[in-house]
């Protein structure tokens, strides 16, 4: 196999590191991307976030989360909660709304739980 090396890399890359065979490792680094949920009577946590649908009425968001914090969801159903998207952990698109769950899918064999919440819009 053969690998074009432009003339400014030459010195620094050498054929080794084309051929994996010296210490120089490119580790890809992961991006989050996170729901945060929080209210008066539950103290915030995040979820793994798949897809967010924004509406006028409503956002339909679709998460990823363990079992055991399930419960902080079933703890905010059907109550005021604040939202907000964070990517690698800034936040962004905070919002509030009425916390409704519309579907839950459970994996039992890799341990985690797919949701579908929908968040009513109303002023407040």
């Amino acid at each position: 196999m053969s690998f074009f090396v432009s003339e400014s890399l030459k010195g620094i890359i050498t054929e080794k590191d084309l051929e994996a065979e010296s210490p120089i490792k490119i580790i890809e680094e992961k991006e989050e991307l996170n729901i945060h949920f929080y209210n008066d009577s539950v103290v915030g946590f995040k979820c793994e976030l798949l897809s967010i649908n924004f509406c006028e009425v409503l956002d339909e968001i679709k998460i990823l989360t363990s079992q055991t914090a399930l419960t902080n969801i079933f703890e905010c159903v059907n109550k005021k909660v604040n939202y907000s998207v964070l990517l690698n952990g800034i936040q962004y698109l905070e919002n509030s709304g009425t916390l409704a769950l519309s579907k839950l899918e459970v994996n039992k064999e890799d341990n985690y739980i797919t949701c579908k919440i929908d968040i009513l819009k109303r002023s407040y």
